[in-house]
């Protein structure tokens, strides 16, 4: 593991490179240039704004850093900036017209915006970010799957990456005692303090895991997964369709709800079946595999039904599945 000192074969290899294999996770210092090149990649006018910022926040206290002696000794020192302070001063003080949307800060801080961002860059993923993506719906499943994952981290099966994290946590205790005063407001005196908790976080890489995957046991995985939007190798179900069918998934919004997106999803699988079961009818798919974790998930009487009725190809008389209302 690299203790920030740069030491080891990371050194040899760039920045981004560092960032695309998940080294910088183990690496609670960076130099401020690789820093910035992060921040904003090929872009000197938004790092040269960056560092400005940076510099009067190092003059007034609101960041922390600290120098590395240069191998003969001499000065000046290499400065180097401390993850913990720079992730606090990043979220609470740095203005975001100095931020990028094409930002790789993610990499060494580990919170690159929603997890989909962080599939789509290909970068380490936490285990339990890894079994959502395997098992969108099935809690069980996903359960099945992390004991399985474990199994093999402990054997050194499945390489991962440890790195501590540590979270501000507030404390509150109540000082009052009986024939004590009472606030304006009839509370008790309270006492507030900070306490700093630290936890150990465990990362798999894109290429370990789908080493992994390809000798993974079938029954531990899903037609459902949506891993293919961090491994780039798996067919989606909008490419699975038959060229015939309308696929309306080609447009979607950019940003769905929850049940937004599993309908668009349920409704993919559901004209796929249609087209190789023409006969079905609504009855038959609630209980297909398929189906039916959609059908657990959003328990409403009509809620799956209503899905399905919206593309099913049959006439509203012949259809069947979706209780009659009385």
């Amino acid at each position: 593991m690299n203790d920030g000192n740069h030491t080891g074969n990371a050194q040899k290899l760039p920045i981004a490179e560092r960032a695309r294999q998940g080294l910088l996770l183990a690496e609670p210092a960076l130099l401020r240039e690789e820093l910035l090149e992060l921040e904003h990649p090929s872009d000197r006018a938004g790092q040269a704004a960056l560092n400005a910022a940076i510099e009067t926040a190092l003059r007034f206290g609101g960041l922390r850093s600290s120098l590395r002696p240069l191998p003969d000794g001499c000065l000046p020192a290499d400065e180097l900036l401390e993850r913990e302070s720079y992730c606090r001063w990043r979220a609470q003080q740095c203005p975001k017209r100095l931020l990028s949307d094409l930002s790789q800060i993610g990499a060494w801080l580990g919170q690159v915006g929603t997890l989909w961002e962080r599939a789509r860059l290909g970068l380490p993923l936490a285990l339990n970010e890894v079994m959502y993506l395997e098992h969108p719906t099935d809690k069980v499943a996903r359960k099945a799957l992390g004991a399985a994952l474990l199994v093999d981290i402990d054997s050194c099966d499945l390489p991962v990456i440890r790195a501590q994290r540590k979270a501000q946590i507030q404390r509150k205790e109540s000082t009052w005692l009986p024939g004590d005063w009472t606030l304006g407001n009839g509370d008790p005196p309270t006492r507030i303090w900070t306490e700093t908790q630290s936890t150990v976080v465990e990362y798999v890489t894109r290429e370990a895991y789908r080493t992994w995957r390809a000798q993974c046991p079938k029954r531990l995985l899903s037609d459902l997964s949506k891993i293919d939007k961090w491994l780039g190798a798996m067919p989606t179900p909008v490419e699975s369709l038959p060229e015939s069918l309308p696929v309306e998934s080609a447009a979607r919004p950019v940003k769905l709800r929850p049940d937004q997106q599993d309908r668009l999803d349920c409704q993919d699988l559901a004209r796929a079946l249609w087209a190789e079961h023409p006969d079905w009818r609504q009855t038959d798919l609630l209980k297909h595999p398929k189906i039916a974790p959609y059908a657990k998930q959003w328990t409403g009487k009509n809620t799956v039904p209503g899905w399905l009725s919206e593309i099913d190809p049959h006439p509203k008389d012949q259809r069947r599945g979706r209780p009659a209302r009385r």
